[in-house]
């Protein structure tokens, strides 16, 4: 039987908590400091299957708590170059049952990693008296030392003005101040001119999937699929073309003719890309050809695919995403017994497409949170060591088994708005202090019935876009003709309807978050609005005959004002 010891420094044995330095004051959930004075362990060694860090705190039901604290390893394995250390939360329900929670994991952490962060978010079930935190190496007798100072606890609680907050954000962050200055011909008469201000593109990256096949045919449904897509999107992602495994099935013989169909479509249609993905590390998305070679064979490769995408495709694509699911997955970092190969990877492709955006991608840090704590420390290291990263991706397959969703559909249906933004705006918060946008790079719904992912949209998609350091956002598709199993469609069959999902969808994206005003002259001859970052058609008519058409642009960048200066 295995045993695993902790060496608990207790500095001081009476914490009382604080609250945790956030990266932006985003005033959308309250917190509550929770005192852990006379919960912490005294034991100079506490065996894991019978003791704990934090024991027996007194908390309160259907509530969601965020716990956090700094550990190290005292010892390194002999068979693995790193490990991994599990967070879990003990729950004690009123009726004398136990539930274990896994809240958080740290990956690739050894005695060089030094101190790390360790914990994760929970909402506690009904009926919920005490918790307790376990934290656990996987796989391995080590010892690891906690620091007991650095425990922390906090209640989160919504705010019931969430909803008002975000909207002022919005207000805020994604629009602009418009001034159009008009000089009019004496031959007007300029109380019978009328001006309409249409938005025509959200600047706003907001993006899905794409088929390659249907950018690139001229049948009626792919005509269809076209205007569906570049009517409500201004981004795409082929989300298989560019993948090594299917790339490179034979090794030396990449074919680009997947890729080249995909970018060509989407070029051609004026929309923006992202490379999905440059590797996976997972050991079942690896090429069969590369499973068997040494570390020098494995580099040798990894510098021939870099070499060829960046050759073939360069800045074509906007964004690439490096090593998909590098928490999930050490293959490439543990063959190279190499902890900072990210880096590498990042530096070698950056130094020969500079002008492109590379990132991190991975999932369990958002819509599940097991990883959040890992991701923000990866990011962190790679920023430490060099790296250019340029954004970080976080995946959001929203799934009924995910605690965090099961408890809003749960307040869905008892119309009780308990806390969307709590627990995932903490975990969007947490991995903002590393600095780097985040991008929601695989969004779906996979769960409920109609109005339960539409109130659910909405909460998130409200929550996300009002919050500043969110820079984008990805569907993994939008139409049932090309989509995963169980994921929720906005539009069906083969005239691209609206479900009612997608018209939650529309309302907000080419209703409630654009601008479209129809105003006269004022004496003044000038008009000033607060409109939305984008695209605009600006018509003028006279007497009810349209004078003309012209387009405007207000942007995000620089002071994220924009005048203009018009004769009639």
């Amino acid at each position: 039987m295995l045993r695993m010891y902790f060496q608990m420094n207790l500095r001081i044995l009476t914490v009382v908590l604080g609250s945790l330095t956030q990266s932006l004051s985003l005033p959308s959930f309250k917190s509550k400091d929770v005192s852990l004075d006379g919960y912490i362990s005294a034991d100079s060694f506490i065996r894991v299957k019978e003791g704990f860090p934090v024991s027996k705190v007194p908390v309160s039901a259907s509530t969601t708590y965020y716990f956090t604290g700094k550990a190290r390893m005292l010892e390194d394995p002999e068979d693995v170059p790193f490990l991994k250390v599990n967070t879990y939360a003990r729950l004690k329900l009123i009726t004398g049952a136990v539930q274990s929670l896994h809240i958080g994991s740290q990956m690739m952490v050894n005695v060089a990693t030094g101190w790390f962060e360790f914990g994760g978010d929970l909402t506690t079930p009904e009926g919920t008296v005490t918790l307790g935190i376990k934290v656990s190496v996987i796989g391995h007798q080590l010892k690891v030392e906690v620091d007991g100072t650095s425990l922390r606890l906090q209640e989160l609680s919504v705010d019931a003005n969430w909803k008002e907050e975000a909207n002022k954000r919005i207000d805020s962050i994604r629009k602009g101040d418009l001034q159009i200055n008009f000089k009019v011909d004496s031959n007007y008469d300029t109380s019978k001119l009328e001006f309409h201000l249409g938005q025509t593109k959200t600047a706003f990256p907001i993006g899905s999937t794409v088929t390659a096949g249907r950018l690139n045919s001229n049948t009626e449904v792919n005509i269809k699929y076209t205007e569906a897509l570049t009517k409500y999107f201004n981004m795409g992602v082929p989300p298989n073309e560019l993948k090594f495994r299917l790339m490179e099935s034979t090794e030396g013989s990449p074919r680009f003719d997947w890729g080249d169909r995909a970018i060509d479509g989407l070029e051609k249609l004026n929309l923006k890309s992202r490379a999905h993905c440059l590797v996976w590390g997972r050991s079942d998305r690896i090429p069969s050809w590369l499973l068997n070679k040494d570390a020098k064979g494995i580099k040798e490769a990894l510098i021939r695919r870099w070499t060829y995408m960046a050759e073939h495709w360069g800045d074509r694509f906007a964004h690439y995403d490096v090593n998909n699911e590098q928490l999930h997955g050490q293959w490439y970092s543990g063959k190279l017994n190499d902890t900072d190969l990210l880096t590498w990877m990042f530096k070698e492709f950056h130094s020969l497409v500079p002008s492109a955006k590379l990132f991190v991608n991975d999932f369990a840090v958002f819509a599940g949170a097991t990883h959040n704590i890992a991701y923000k420390r990866q990011v962190e290291r790679l920023l430490a060591t060099g790296a250019p990263v340029g954004g970080i991706g976080v995946q959001a397959h929203f799934s009924k088994p995910s605690p965090m969703v099961s408890y809003m559909v749960s307040c869905i249906n008892r119309e009780n708005d308990c806390g969307l933004q709590v627990g995932f705006q903490k975990r969007l918060d947490v991995l903002a202090q590393t600095g780097i946008p985040i991008w929601l790079t695989e969004m779906d719904v996979r769960f409920g019935n109609d109005d339960e992912q539409v109130a659910f949209l909405d909460d998130i998609l409200r929550l996300t876009f009002s919050l500043p350091y969110v820079e984008g956002i990805i569907f993994w598709g939008f139409w049932d003709g090309h989509i995963e199993n169980n994921v929720r469609p906005f539009m069906t069959g083969p005239n691209f309807e609206l479900t009612k999902y997608g018209e939650k969808f529309d309302e907000l994206l080419l209703k409630e978050w654009r601008t479209h005003e129809t105003f006269g002259l004022p004496s003044t001859l000038s008009v000033s609005k607060r409109a939305f970052y984008g695209q605009y058609k600006l018509t003028a008519t006279y007497e009810n005959s349209t004078l003309w058409t012209k387009d405007i642009e207000l942007k995000a960048d620089g002071n994220g004002n924009a005048v203009y200066d018009i004769d009639i």
